[in-house]
């Protein structure tokens, strides 16, 4: 996977910033092929929670997930939201033809999970769902 630059880093944006997003903005901004650009959640509170804690001026911070999305320099969205958002933000970004890393579990009903799918299968992008600490 190139990353939007044509270079080997891959774009990358958080979409989530409670605990688990907060860790994968973390560890995939310490991977050497990885830049972390864009991070995302609705709460204000949360976002300047997140600016204090990862003090890093070239990542953009957004309250939409729309404009997180619209970012040129995202090539792959993690999603870390509430399990009951993971189905709409996976469809949304894979709908924007962005590469899709989205945390356990894939979705709460088996309809949505088709629904991501489906989705995934429209936008010829990758698509996983994490499933890390799964045995731990």
């Amino acid at each position: 996977m190139m990353g939007a630059d044509g270079g080997k880093t891959v774009g990358v944006g958080v979409l989530g910033l409670g605990n688990r997003g907060r860790y994968f903005a973390r560890v995939w901004g310490e991977h050497p092929q990885c830049s972390v650009v864009a991070c995302c959640d609705r709460d204000p509170a949360v976002l300047e929670q997140s600016r204090r804690i990862v003090d890093d001026d070239t990542i953009t911070y957004y309250n939409d997930m729309q404009e997180l999305f619209g970012d040129d320099r995202v090539d792959t969205v993690v999603v870390a939201t509430h399990d009951r958002h993971h189905a709409a933000c996976g469809i949304a970004a894979l709908q924007a033809g962005k590469h899709v890393f989205l945390e356990k579990p894939m979705a709460q009903t088996v309809e949505d999970c088709d629904a991501l799918i489906q989705a995934w299968e429209e936008a010829g992008t990758v698509f996983m769902v994490g499933l890390e600490l799964r045995y731990c």
